[in-house]
């Protein structure tokens, strides 16, 4: 019996990008691959290893910016072939990303969707159809001469190849009838083996009996309509389409007027959900047609990841309920934001009232498509919503952490910037990330936020997932203004863990339209990776792009650029970890702290000698002690070795952070002596006036993770680097 179901992981809002999921018994098929794919598909048990056709909507980061790092995984758990089909740009895509991504036993078959034809037949397996329809900008307006304007040219342009796809699944075999095969006296055994599939069978008596005798009807098989429309320029292209009409979706070959089941799945804006156009063309589908609605500009998602939200309940309740914030989610939006929310999905499911079947899609909803007897809603698999009294004591409000403040308001920024001129009110350390490698439920990888409140920010690497971190520490409220006055993004070096986020951080700024633009300082092969990427979307980010190696022995004018930019003077320092890598040192030239972050490094003098009496330290420390020599190998370092290095520089305080996530809740510590010492966790929020406090709370913090017998929770899981 063929068993078939639909699938959304990412449906677009919060940390996750798009993606959605077919599944048969022997194949899967995967729509999309956006930010927070692979880690979505670990907290949830997901296996992608089993998916072996990949089809893009688009290359965006909500499309595709979960590309390179599930393909990495993938390839290093044994994956060797993969077909990838998308816009054109795809090869482009990939050919920009040679820098970072090299897995040759892994072979791609990379395919583009021209754009001379709007419909093409693109795939064709024992289990589907797959055609291709290419949308274009119909009704955009032509383009302005902004040669000898003073008006503004537009960043960001929405003429970017999109494509939409049609899944007929082929008809499903009818079901075998014993009862008729009785009628027809044959012999129970063999031969009712022979018949249920589909084989003609002779009789003892010599009679020959057709498998249409005992069978019933073929059913035609459904069809799954992705439709990708963002923004609505894109409308009249995709209701004008022949290929998208009724008669195209629904139309069984010889059928007598049957019509296949149709299964929709819109990704698009609330602009275009709320346009006429578009739904009169989704009604003239006709009826028992089930239409999913995933919103890329939404932010209302509830709290996907789970098990990050429960430890982080368990340190605020049993450590310190500020440093350990709970994850912001709606229960956490103030009763303005969340009315305006749900007056907005009313408004469109009220527009979409003469659809019968319709529902916004969010993560791990399910649509069963075969058997007959099965198909429709699953929400069995969905993320529960975390219990009331998680959030009890918040009423309804965001829970205000040490020196927060209602960015939204310049009565707060004023306050910030007339408070006493000392060290402990210049700034605070966010953890995004920790982990290292791959995601994991617990520990997303690299990425620090180091919030200089009314002076803006500045992102110290930035792993896929960075953007829904920051969302899930700040909230609805507070994120466009922390975004939209980030300073700088410094990248250490180009390995997928630690840069492949900044493309959503960079699209999501083009939305903001910030006139100042972001500083990017990293190897010089992420400059090459970024224009390229800007070419494949036809996009204009706006950044300064400064090489990490102009700030080894920093000259002028580029230090008072920096300095007058963001009060800081900037050093790097190449380390031992591979090719152009850096960690960085930074001063504070008002508040006259010293700061280092090591990147991934083994031990290494010349950040030693640039770090001596840093105030704080952020060092890696990837693997247990008792690893030194695989640390050695993957040039990275022991816990033991990173407190060594930390001593040698003098330290005033030390956070530790990038661990293999081999160790699922905590790295194995080899002593609670250290009194500067503390290890860091995602979502980690820590003010410097609190720097201090950390050692005191390690063996708190431990003490949570110990088993019945008493020893810590820390051990290796398995996970290989």
């Amino acid at each position: 019996m063929v068993q078939c179901h639909l699938q959304v992981i990412g449906s677009g809002k919060g940390e996750t990008g798009f993606s959605i999921i077919l599944f048969f018994d022997d194949h899967r098929y995967l729509f999309d691959c956006g930010e927070g794919t692979q880690r979505l598909c670990a907290e949830k048990g997901l296996n992608l290893f089993r998916v072996d056709t990949i089809f893009f909507t688009r290359l965006d980061a909500c499309s595709a910016g979960g590309l390179f790092g599930t393909l990495l995984t993938l390839a290093d758990a044994g994956k060797t072939r993969l077909d990838l089909f998308g816009p054109a740009g795809l090869s482009s895509f990939f050919s920009a990303s040679n820098c970072f991504y090299r897995r040759p036993l892994l072979e791609l078959n990379l395919k583009e969707v021209g754009t001379d034809e709007v419909v093409q037949s693109l795939y064709q397996d024992a289990n589907i159809e797959v055609d291709a329809v290419s949308l274009s900008c119909e009704d955009w307006p032509r383009e302005r001469d902004y040669t000898n304007s003073q008006q503004k040219k537009p960043r960001m342009n929405t003429k970017k190849a999109v494509v939409s796809y049609i899944v007929t699944m082929k008809d499903i075999p009818g079901k075998f009838d014993p009862v008729a095969a009785t009628a027809l006296k044959v012999p129970k055994g063999p031969l009712f083996g022979k018949l249920s599939r589909g084989e003609t069978v002779t009789l003892p008596d010599g009679r020959v009996i057709l498998p249409s005798q005992v069978v019933s009807e073929p059913f035609p098989g459904p069809c799954i309509a992705i439709i990708c429309c963002p923004s609505i320029h894109y409308i009249s292209s995709v209701t004008s389409t022949s290929r998208l009409s009724r008669f195209a979706l629904r139309n069984v070959k010889d059928s007598d007027g049957k019509e296949r089941h149709l299964c929709m799945v819109h990704m698009a804006t609330h602009a275009v959900l709320k346009d006429k156009r578009y739904i009169e063309w989704a009604i003239s589908l006709g009826e028992e047609v089930y239409h999913f609605l995933l919103t890329r500009d939404s932010l209302d998602a509830p709290l996907i990841f789970e098990a990050q939200a429960e430890l982080l309940k368990l340190l605020s309740s049993s450590v310190d309920e500020k440093l350990f914030q709970i994850p912001k989610d709606i229960s956490n939006w103030k009763e303005a934001d969340r009315k305006a929310l749900d007056e907005l999905q009313r408004d469109i499911m009220e527009r979409w009232s003469k659809v019968k079947g319709v529902m916004f899609g969010d993560s791990l909803l399910k649509y069963h498509l075969a058997p007959r007897n099965r198909i429709g809603v699953d929400p069995s698999a969905m993320t529960r919503k975390l219990q009331v009294d998680m959030f009890s004591e918040c009423d309804g409000e965001s829970k205000e952490g040490p020196l927060s403040i209602d960015f939204k308001t310049s009565e707060g920024v004023q306050s910030l910037e007339t408070s006493p001129g000392c060290f402990e009110d210049s700034g605070e350390l966010i953890f995004l990330g920790t982990g290292a490698a791959i995601p994991s439920k617990l520990r997303n990888v690299s990425g620090i936020y180091l919030h200089l409140y009314h002076r803006g920010g500045i992102l110290l690497d930035c792993g896929e997932g960075t953007f829904g971190q920051m969302f899930r520490v700040f909230g609805f409220h507070e994120l466009n203004y922390v975004i939209g006055h980030l300073k700088l993004i410094f990248i250490s070096h180009m390995h997928a863990d630690h840069h492949l986020g900044i493309l959503r951080i960079l699209e999501y700024r083009l939305k903001l339209d910030t006139e100042q633009p972001l500083i990017i300082m990293g190897p010089s092969e992420l400059s090459s990776w970024l224009s390229s990427y800007q070419q494949v979307n036809d996009q204009l980010f706006h950044y300064v792009f400064m090489d990490n190696e102009s700030f080894t022995c920093p000259q002028q004018p580029i230090v008072d650029y920096l300095s007058s930019n963001i009060g800081l003077q900037v050093e790097t320092v190449p380390v031992l970890h591979c090719f152009h890598a850096y960690g960085i040192v930074l001063y504070d030239n008002v508040f006259e702290w010293k700061m280092v972050y090591s990147g991934d490094t083994m031990p290494c003098d010349a950040l030693i000698d640039a770090g001596q009496g840093a105030t704080f330290v952020i060092h890696e420390a990837t693997f247990e002690s008792s690893m030194d020599q695989l640390a050695l190998e993957k040039g990275h370092c022991t816990f033991k070795q990173a407190v060594e290095v930390c001593k040698a520089m003098k330290a005033q305080w030390v956070i530790l952070t990038h661990f293999s996530q081999r160790y699922s809740k905590l790295p194995v510590i080899d002593s609670l002596s250290d009194n500067n010492l503390f290890v860091a966790f995602d979502l980690l929020r820590v003010p410097f006036s609190s720097l201090s406090r950390l050692p005191s709370l390690l063996p708190v913090v431990c003490d949570q993770f110990k088993d019945e017998e008493g020893n810590h929770s820390c051990e290796p899981n398995g996970v290989v680097e």
